[in-house]
């Protein structure tokens, strides 16, 4: 998944789907919903009165837009009345955009946060990594494995300029380290004992004379760099990669 930030008006975005968090009883005084409802000659808010939205906590209302913006669907999902977010609201929050998305088979994401939120770099990563978590689906053992999920760019809405910690938080909100490779010498009967900790699986003994255990003095160590297997430098280039972000 691809991520970047989106600095200028909604109204000239492009994407499948754009989510908007509306705090409770600020619908009306909203103006990312006033612009994208002037667009719509009013549908947005005529919407929001016949499904009585009103901004509380876990309400939703998603609206097709029927061409006549860039963006294919709005939806505007309710925050609550809480002066602040805390980690929770956003977490749901962006967990409510990535199965919004995957629902309606959205390719582009666009998250609109609240003002506040929206200039915080921690809040901003918090939202980032929930809605990368909420494309994971787990289906090897499932009969019916479903639609895989189709949300492949996500933009996060912020106007103006954006601070340099903003960027960065969000790129390593959107990093993941992948799997480890295995090692070039890697058989069934073993796997490099010097495999990092959090990645290490099966029992650590390891077969006299198999693979690279025979050779490499790192099975007696923790440390990853002291073996010169294919796998524990990739790994080590992520993450010195993902340091200088």
């Amino acid at each position: 998944m691809r991520f970047s930030i989106h600095q200028a008006s909604l109204g000239a975005a492009v994407a499948d789907l754009v989510v908007i968090g509306v705090r409770a009883g600020e619908l009306r005084r909203d103006p990312r919903v006033a612009l994208i409802d002037r667009a719509l000659a009013g549908a947005l808010s005529g919407a929001a009165r016949d499904q009585d939205f009103s901004g509380k906590a876990k309400e939703l209302l998603v609206l097709h837009t029927l061409n006549k913006l860039r963006l294919k669907r709005v939806a505007l999902v309710g925050l609550g009345a809480a002066p602040k977010l805390n980690g929770r609201d956003l977490v749901r929050f962006g967990a409510t955009a990535a199965r919004l998305a995957n629902e309606v088979g959205a390719k582009r994401l666009l998250v609109a946060m609240p003002g506040q939120e929206a200039k915080s770099p921690a809040a901003v990563a918090l939202v980032v990594r929930a809605v990368h978590l909420g494309c994971y689906r787990y289906t090897e053992y499932k009969s019916e494995k479903g639609r895989r999920p189709s949300l492949e760019r996500l933009s996060v809405h912020r106007p103006g300029p954006v601070p340099a910690e903003l960027g960065a938080a969000v790129r390593r909100a959107g990093w993941w380290p992948p799997p480890p490779p295995r090692c070039a010498t890697w058989s069934t009967a073993h796997r490099c004992s010097s495999t990092p900790r959090p990645w290490r699986r099966g029992p650590r003994r390891s077969r006299a004379g198999t693979g690279c255990a025979a050779r490499c003095s790192a099975r007696r160590s923790s440390s990853a760099a002291a073996c010169g297997c294919s796998w524990a430098s990739a790994r080590a280039a992520a993450v010195a990669r993902a340091s200088c972000t």
